[in-house]
């Protein structure tokens, strides 16, 4: 006898990424599951073996099984290929596995027949899958990107060049615009890229902003007594002595070579006050950064730190680094910075003048600097650590900023209600596609 329907809304969530990945997107998916299941919602999850942002399959000592019962989340796991060295054809097929390894577990879904099934991209690969089980179930289909992959993926030429290349990218856009057209809501985590998401076909209404959020009492200040500290001890640093950390995955997207000669410039001047530049995380760069920058006597590595402690750390750090390469803008908003934010991180960034994610940073009381430009960067820096009065609005603003805009709880309220309207209308968006802030300007 098939098992009768749970008479909560039945919520599917089909991603790449999830817990127990402590960054990017698989710990928001995570916390959004887990955030809806608490409002009452039955949530299951179709992901993948965690593996980000280490780039290997993380062993079952890690804290997962292939089936488990997650903060009240049923998670549904499935194998996937990953590269040793990611990018162009070896990540389509990291993406292309796990599209293909999925399709047997959101199948065994049929009969619990979600309300909606909602598909998280990166990776777009998921789309046709998660749309299809959608149509034959008589569900509503959400589809909520985190990043724009294929115009990053464009930006960061990570797309082969010549005449195959551009066929491939032409077909390629074209079956983007097909999936993005045919789902419910498509929501996005910043307004540029909602934007963005119009451009390529899809209708207003049916766009929803659902920014990334902070926990506001994990992320949050911290009294600062000098000298002491997680972040001081872990690096045995003098007191008084200044940390400009970046804390997140090392990758291609982040310009991390950069931050690492601003460093260098700001030691070569031979100035006393020089910040110690920390750069906590992990990631495909990792190895190469220590190479190509272990002699850079004021820069430091650590590894990534569980969430209490990476919490503590961005709390005790004096400023904060978040270089982008050029081309990132617009396709793709650094979650990082909602985290520095609620802990009243003073931010420098390198950004495009008028980009969504330039005008973010300015409005939370830190400073952009143009890309590629090592040398304003480390005076931004050093201007921002000498000026205490700076130092301390920028840290206010910091905070104020994340308590208006990224407050999980409120972000989450939100999708809730988001969701059960669309449950109620029968997955027509008409009227709903912008409950949760979308705004054209």
């Amino acid at each position: 006898m098939r098992p009768a329907p749970s008479a909560k809304p039945r919520v599917l969530v089909h991603g790449l990424n999830y817990a127990p990945e402590p960054v990017g997107v698989g710990k928001y998916t995570a916390e959004m599951a887990e955030g809806l299941a608490l409002r009452g919602f039955d949530v299951r999850v179709v992901t993948a073996r965690p593996y980000y942002p280490w780039w290997r399959a993380a062993p079952k000592s890690a804290g997962w099984a292939w089936r488990e019962e997650r903060s009240g989340v049923r998670v549904q796991r499935c194998p996937l290929h990953v590269p040793a060295e990611p990018g162009g054809l070896s990540r389509v097929a990291h993406l292309a596995s796990f599209a293909v390894s999925s399709l047997p577990v959101l199948t065994m879904n049929l009969a619990w027949r979600p309300q909606v099934v909602l598909a998280v991209a990166p990776t777009l690969a998921c789309a046709p899958a998660a749309l299809a089980l959608a149509r034959v179930c008589g569900a509503a289909a959400w589809l909520h990107v985190q990043d724009l992959e294929l115009d990053l993926s464009q930006a960061m030429e990570l797309i082969p060049g010549g005449p195959l290349g551009k066929a491939g990218l032409a077909l390629a856009h074209g079956l983007e615009r097909l999936l993005l057209t045919r789902f419910d809501r498509v929501s996005a985590v910043s307004r540029s890229m909602g934007l963005a998401l119009e451009r390529k076909g899809v209708q207003p209404e049916r766009i929803s902003l659902l920014p990334n959020w902070a926990d506001l009492e994990v992320f949050k200040p911290i009294e600062r007594m000098e000298g002491q500290g997680v972040l001081r001890s872990m690096l045995g640093v003098e007191p008084g002595r200044r940390i400009v950390l970046y804390a997140g995955s090392m990758g291609r997207k982040q310009d991390l070579d950069l931050a690492a000669l601003a460093a260098r410039l700001l030691v070569q001047e031979e100035r006393a006050d020089a910040p110690l530049f920390v750069f906590c995380g992990q990631g495909p760069e990792l190895e190469r950064l220590a190479q190509d920058h272990g002699d850079v006597p004021n820069l430091r590595f650590l590894p990534l730190q569980p969430e209490a402690t990476h919490a503590a750390m961005l709390a005790e750090a004096d400023a904060h680094l978040l270089p982008q390469r050029p081309g990132a803008d617009g396709r793709c908003m650094p979650s990082k910075l909602v985290s520095i934010l609620a802990c009243g991180g003073p931010v420098v960034a390198t950004a495009a003048p008028g980009s969504e994610l330039a005008r973010v940073v300015n409005e939370a009381g830190g400073q952009v600097v143009q890309h590629a430009d090592a040398e304003s960067l480390a005076n931004n820096v050093a201007g921002l650590l000498a000026d205490n009065d700076m130092h301390q609005t920028a840290r206010t603003a910091a905070r104020g900023y994340a308590e208006l805009h990224m407050d999980k709880r409120t972000i989450l309220d939100g999708l809730g209600r988001s969701l059960l309207e669309l449950i109620q209308c029968d997955g027509d968006p008409a009227g709903k596609g912008r409950d949760l802030g979308w705004t054209e300007d």
